[in-house]
């Protein structure tokens, strides 16, 4: 067998079923394996309280809403502007702590268990790599 370099998760999957009819097949749900969501509690910037967000990472966004069943999110953050992600041992009191760490601010919120926790960093950090392999590398040769 050949060693492959493969993720714990997966952009997408192909789903293989019977369906009468090709419209029925284009209704079906959008599956992907390698999208997350759930409660996180995350730092606020400007009051620095804790405040529980319903949080989705899909493709390379991690969005927040208020509510789970809100359609529009609070904000959503572009995994390509994200230089780390992280736990974080600085908040006395608060467990399984992690950062998201862009340029321009570092998001701190926490999970209500480890295994989520570990979850949530594997998985933000395995589009982090993706992304930054997928990346053109250019040298220039010295003249």
């Amino acid at each position: 067998p050949r060693a492959i370099d493969e993720p714990n998760m997966y952009d997408t999957i192909r789903v293989h079923a019977e369906f009468s009819t090709a419209d029925d097949f284009s209704k079906g749900p959008e599956f992907s394996i390698n999208s997350k969501e759930g409660f996180l509690t995350k730092l606020g910037a400007t009051f620095k309280t804790w405040r529980t967000r319903w949080f989705v990472l899909q493709k390379n966004e991690l969005r927040y809403y208020k509510n789970k069943t809100d359609k529009t999110p609070i904000r959503a953050l572009n995994l390509d502007e994200c230089s780390e992600c992280q736990r974080d041992g600085s908040h006395k009191g608060k467990f399984n702590v992690f950062r998201v760490v862009f340029k321009w601010r570092t998001f701190y919120m926490y999970a209500t268990t480890e295994q989520e926790c570990n979850d949530w960093i594997s998985l933000i950090n395995w589009r982090l790599n993706k992304h930054f392999n997928s990346k053109p590398s250019f040298r220039i040769k010295d003249l």
